[in-house]
């Protein structure tokens, strides 16, 4: 589904479910900025409100409640016959 949206990565190809998943821990798209372990409201506009990133945290936090000691790759299936994570989808 992300090929068919068209979402590719620097070098033009498709891009993966886990650097999407990396993506959306990046504070930087809810206008925030780290540096030395220190986060500042940036200067640029936010792609995403503030609520929407702490939701989508949120949804991987319980993601990864249920994966102990995995790193988390959350990505939602798009269909309704995806069990694992319509419990998970409902939340959002």
């Amino acid at each position: 589904e992300m090929a068919a949206l068209g979402l590719r990565n620097k070098r033009g190809a498709p891009m993966s479910r886990s650097k999407l998943a990396e993506l959306l821990h990046k504070k930087l798209y809810a206008g925030m900025v780290v540096h030395n372990g220190v986060e500042y409201q940036g200067n640029h506009d936010p792609l995403v409100s503030k609520e929407l990133f702490d939701r989508v945290q949120q949804v991987f936090a319980l993601h990864d409640r249920d994966k102990p000691g995995k790193q988390s790759t959350l990505i939602f299936c798009a269909e309704s016959s995806c069990a694992p994570h319509a419990d998970l989808r409902s939340r959002l």
